[in-house]
């Protein structure tokens, strides 16, 4: 995975104003959790939000 070896920089995920029972999961149920901190916050005319998130590395406990 790009993230668990130091590839990724920055995280940009887009959200959508739509509520699901379920959906496809962002990152597997194996994937070590990562600390992001976050940088900013757009939203489009059509409601969508752009949240961009800097790699921070392995979580802290």
């Amino acid at each position: 995975m790009l993230l668990g070896h130091g590839l990724v920089d920055e995280v940009v995920l887009l959200v959508y104003p739509v509520l699901l029972g379920r959906g496809k999961r962002l990152f597997a149920d194996t994937a070590d959790p990562r600390e992001l901190a976050f940088v900013s916050s757009q939203v489009t005319s059509t409601g969508v939000l752009l949240n961009t998130y800097r790699h921070v590395g392995a979580l802290r406990p």
